[in-house]
C-alpha cells in the first residue's frame, strides 16, 4: 500500500492509445470480435461500415456507465474459503495461463464444484489478496476470494478500480470517474493513424480508379500500376522539396 496523498486533485481525464487501455484499463483490444471498441458496441465487421457515420451522429450506440459495471457483476464470483483443505482444493486446478487466447492469467484449469467454480475462472486481485502470487500464503480464515468468469466476458476484461461502481464502493472513497465520462481518445493512434489513415487510403483508390494521371492502359490493372507508379514518384518529389 502506498503513502496517503496529502494534497487534492480532481481527474479531468485519463489519455491513452488503445494498447494502453487493452493492457491497463482490461479493455479488449481493437482485434476483438464482439466490443473491438471502448466506447461503443460496434463490432469488427461493421465496424469500419461508414455508410451512417456522419459529424452529427453514430450508427453504433454509446456505452453507458451501468453497462461497464453490469458487466463487471456478471463475470465476478466471490468464494468464501473457510480453511487451509479450501485453498488446497483450488489449488490444484489453478495454473498460470499464458497462452495467446488462454484465460491471460492465473486459472482455474478444472472445475472445482465445491465453490460453483468453473474452468476459464480467473483469479483476481481484491481488498485481501492484492497480489494473485500470495494465494499460495494464505493463513487467515475464512478467507475471500474474488474470480472473473471469463466465459462471460463482454465490453471489459477485468474490473479496473480506479472506476467507482455505486453499488460496491464505499460512500466517501469513490473518485467520481467511470470509462465513459473521464476516457478520452489518443489523436495519434485513433484519428491520424486511425480512420484518417482508412479515408487516405480511399482517396487515393478513388484517384486511381478516377485515372488522374490520364496514363490511357487499356486493362484496369495497367492502368492501377501505372498510376501507382506515377503517384509513388509525385510522392518522393514532395519528400525533396
Amino acid at each position: 500500500m502506498g503513502k496517503k496523498i496529502l494534497a487534492r486533485a480532481i481527474v479531468l481525464y485519463i489519455k491513452g492509445d488503445w494498447a494502453e487501455y487493452a493492457h491497463t484499463f482490461g479493455f479488449p483490444t481493437w482485434a476483438a470480435k464482439w466490443f473491438p471498441c471502448i466506447f461503443c458496441n460496434c463490432n469488427k465487421l461493421n465496424m469500419l461500415a461508414l455508410q451512417s457515420v456522419s459529424m452529427a451522429s453514430l450508427p453504433w450506440d454509446e456505452h453507458e456507465p451501468s453497462e461497464y459495471y453490469e458487466a463487471c457483476r456478471n463475470c465476478e464470483v466471490v468464494v468464501i474459503v473457510p480453511d487451509q483443505r479450501g485453498i488446497m482444493d483450488i489449488r490444484k486446478e489453478l495454473e498460470w495461463d499464458k497462452r495467446q487466447n488462454g484465460f491471460r492469467g492465473r486459472a482455474l484449469m478444472g472445475d472445482v464444484p465445491k465453490y460453483n467454480l468453473i474452468k476459464g475462472d480467473r483469479l483476481e486481485p481484491s481488498k485481501m489478496l492484492i497480489d494473485i502470487t500470495d494465494f499460495d500464503n494464505i493463513s487467515v480464515f475464512p478467507t475471500i476470494l474474488h474470480f472473473w468468469r471469463t466465459t462471460k466476458e463482454t465490453i471489459t476484461l477485468h474490473r479496473n478500480p480506479l472506476f467507482d461502481d455505486p453499488d460496491v464502493d464505499i460512500e466517501g472513497e469513490e473518485l467520481g470517474i467511470n470509462p465513459y465520462t473521464t476516457m478520452t481518445v489518443d489523436p495519434l493512434h485513433d484519428i491520424h493513424l486511425g480512420v484518417l489513415a482508412k479515408f487516405i487510403v480511399w482517396c487515393l483508390w478513388t484517384f486511381l480508379i478516377a485515372d488522374i494521371y490520364d496514363v490511357m492502359k487499356p486493362t484496369e490493372d495497367e492502368r492501377y500500376r501505372v498510376g501507382i507508379q506515377r503517384l509513388r514518384a509525385d510522392l518522393w518529389q514532395w519528400y525533396t522539396v
